[in-house]
């Protein structure tokens, strides 16, 4: 699931670099004008702006999945269930 969002993000990215490229010749060819910048600029500054925030909250998302599922799963555990020490924690979450 993680490698579909990822390419979504990405895909959506790429879509950005693209809207903001045609954006900028679009403006000249009215303006009669050259851009004042190279093109690959003009479309790398949406991307980014696009696909930066999704991939930071992605990458911490991937980052504590585990940690916060674990912790969960331990909060749920019955209050008859022995446990004698971090192994046993382990081994329960394995079986889960």
């Amino acid at each position: 699931m993680l490698t579909i969002v990822s390419l979504t993000i990405l895909t959506v990215g790429l879509a950005f670099f693209f809207v903001g490229k045609n954006r900028i010749f679009g403006l000249c060819r009215t303006a009669h004008t050259r851009p004042h910048s190279l093109p690959i600029y003009h479309g790398s500054f949406p991307a980014i702006l696009a696909t930066a925030p999704a991939l930071i909250i992605l990458s911490l998302w991937a980052a504590s999945d585990d940690l916060v599922f674990n912790q969960m799963l331990i909060a749920r555990f019955p209050a008859s269930l022995e446990i004698e020490g971090r192994q046993t924690i382990l081994i329960l979450l394995a079986q889960i």
